[in-house]
């Protein structure tokens, strides 16, 4: 049972999402838009029954800061399932989930009981639950795509797109005029306050899906950490029950972080 944060849990349905079932449907938009997101589509995603045979990810890395380097798990299962177990410089886990209903998080010293992400770390999550992105369903309720203009970000020529979401948050895309990869994301963390830019390179296809293998991640435009990906597989066996805050499934819920 998670227990809840009186004041921080109140009103999460405020930021939980309604996203369309329907993938790489841009034809509201324009056409200069669809064309760019027709193209990306294209280069980073499989499609049809493939897409529709990708249920699922499993993710191991590392996170690369000033304090040294944590390795991680994620996992993720379509429609926006999400999960991201850290192992600290003592062993201990952090864990940190959306089972699709609510977000929670398991730190050391709850005394092995999840709670309730606090309403604003929740807001940042969940806008990164969403399994293939924002971008991958442009007619979702409440949302809105528009084109930005052209930048050039390290030295790559790119489209500007930014995505608003239904309730507010907005987050900047830009995809490079060469390849359609998704080289840059921006957007306002709900938690800090503070604008955090990730910078993507190093892709590799993971069924169909692009996945950056390597990721920047700046704050405030100061370099925060990288994120290193050592690993990714698709259709793993990866389970609903293993996002839930259940005590019971906890020795069950991934294998033990790896370095390798």
């Amino acid at each position: 049972m998670v227990v809840p944060l009186s004041a921080e849990s109140e009103s999460l349905l405020e930021v939980q999402q309604v996203e369309s079932p329907r993938p790489f449907d841009a034809s509201a938009l324009s056409p200069e838009l669809a064309k760019i997101l027709g193209a990306y589509y294209e280069q980073n995603y499989p499609r049809d029954l493939e897409w529709a045979g990708l249920e699922s990810l499993r993710i191991e890395g590392v996170v690369v800061d000033q304090l040294g380097t944590t390795p991680f798990i994620a996992i993720r299962k379509k429609p926006d399932l999400h999960k991201v177990t850290f192992e600290g410089l003592g062993g201990e886990q952090f864990i940190y989930a959306y089972d699709g209903n609510e977000p929670w998080q398991l730190l050391p010293g709850q005394k092995s009981q999840p709670i309730v992400m606090p309403k604003a770390a929740a807001a940042d999550f969940i806008r990164d639950c969403m399994f293939g992105g924002h971008l991958l369903y442009p007619s979702a309720s409440g949302k809105t795509v528009r084109l930005l203009g052209t930048a050039v970000f390290e030295g790559i020529a790119c489209y500007r797109i930014e995505v608003s979401l239904d309730g507010g948050q907005k987050i900047e895309y830009a995809l490079s005029k060469y390849n359609s990869r998704e080289v840059y994301i921006r957007y306002l963390s709900h938690a800090s306050g503070s604008v955090e830019s990730v910078y993507q390179g190093d892709f590799e296809s993971v069924n169909g899906m692009s996945i950056p293998r390597s990721s920047r991640l700046y704050v405030d435009d100061a370099f925060k950490a990288e994120i290193k990906i050592n690993r990714a597989e698709a259709n793993t066996g990866v389970m609903p029950w293993m996002f839930r805050p259940a005590s019971e499934y906890s020795a069950l819920l991934i294998n033990p972080v790896s370095n390798n």
